[in-house]
């Protein structure tokens, strides 16, 4: 940077981010500020759950437990945090045992450095380990390690929330996000119309992205030009029937 306080081709890296390249909270307040704002972002993508997935394994007690990485690396440590606080773990149960009624309590524990995540389930002389958890069931501890964090990132992104739950919860997935919305920035996508339907009540939350011409356009639902059609059907309903847009055809 020359003595204009401006960048110059000579002092940046045209094929990298300014705010990856510029990190002097001295010479550079605001952009180191936003900066480490977008660093705290968090997109989850492309979650893996299967029998070979690294988030079955206990992780290090030394990883990060502020927010849920985006590949789900530190579930572990982010349980533990939560859990250590009575009020979240209630919500945590709660949920969870909408989820699935057996079960009893949520664990964890650190063994040789490793935090260990165990499941208790009623009628059961034995918890049960992350590995041996259904990919459902810890895809659901995943969403709760995020949408009940009580000190959330300052955004949250997350494609297709409801992929690999039982279609019975998305009602209840519906509610955890419209409750999480309140104290962080959220943004979902979906093709479900069953998860847009839990949106009936605040249609203006949804947008729909379509490709006219060529390019994407996002347009934002009214809730009053959809008064009069909301009386008789939810938005799942208007979706599937071609009012709302968003279809293929």
């Amino acid at each position: 940077m020359g003595k204009s306080g401006r960048f110059g081709r000579r002092t940046s890296i045209p094929q990298h981010s300014i705010l990856a390249q510029r990190k002097d909270p001295e010479h550079y307040p605001e952009i180191t500020y936003l900066g480490e704002l977008f660093g705290k972002f968090r997109l989850y993508r492309d979650w893996e759950f299967g029998t070979i997935s690294d988030v079955r394994e206990p992780c290090d007690a030394g990883l990060p437990n502020e927010y849920l990485e985006e590949d789900g690396s530190n579930l572990g440590v982010m349980l533990d945090r939560l859990l250590a606080r009575p009020a979240v773990k209630h919500q945590i149960l709660d949920s969870l045992r909408t989820f699935y009624e057996n079960a009893k309590d949520l664990r964890t524990s650190i063994e040789g450095g490793k935090v260990q995540t165990r499941l208790e389930e009623k009628h059961l002389g034995a918890t049960i380990p992350l590995m041996r958890m259904s990919d459902g069931t810890i895809r659901w501890l995943a969403l709760l390690a995020i949408l009940l964090n009580p000190d959330p990132p300052p955004l949250v992104a997350i494609e297709e929330p409801e992929l690999g739950l039982h279609p019975d919860m998305i009602h209840e997935l519906g509610k955890l996000l419209v409750e999480a919305s309140t104290r962080m920035q959220i943004i979902i996508t979906t093709h479900s119309d069953r998860l847009v339907e839990e949106f009936s009540e605040r249609p203006d939350a949804v947008v729909v992205c379509e490709k006219e011409s060529g390019a994407s356009t996002f347009r934002r639902l009214d809730a009053g030009q959809l008064s009069a059609w909301l009386q008789e059907y939810s938005l799942g309903q208007l979706w599937t029937k071609g009012q709302l847009g968003g279809t293929r055809w």
